[in-house]
């Protein structure tokens, strides 16, 4: 008779990432030196990588991005400054009222 298989293997569901919920000040995040080619969905979803997106305002080739909470705001600095996307580096960083926040925040 052929062998039966009495256990099923025992396999851990996949873990899913969740980007922190707002808790803190709000931070608005500079976002620079975006590429023409970059559809404004695509820069949001990587935006949203980094934590909860408020509200993203972009024209042309800047824009605004309003982060839930500072740590997600320096996940965007740290990550996604100097990104680059189809040959153009990105420039993410943000004002000195707002630097002091997040400085104050580490």
């Amino acid at each position: 008779a052929p062998p039966t298989i009495t256990a099923r293997p025992k396999v851990s569901p996949p873990v899913r990432y969740l980007p922190p919920q707002p808790d803190g000040p709000v931070v608005t995040v500079f976002v620079g030196n975006i590429t023409e080619k970059a559809p404004d969905q695509m820069i949001r979803f990587i935006l949203s990588a980094c934590g909860h997106v408020t509200s993203w305002k972009r024209v042309q080739a800047f824009g605004f991005c309003e982060f839930g909470n500072p740590d997600a705001g320096l996940r965007a600095i740290r990550l996604l400054h100097n990104y680059e996307i189809s040959g153009k580096k990105l420039v993410v960083k943000v004002d000195a009222k707002t630097k002091t926040v997040l400085d104050e925040y580490k």
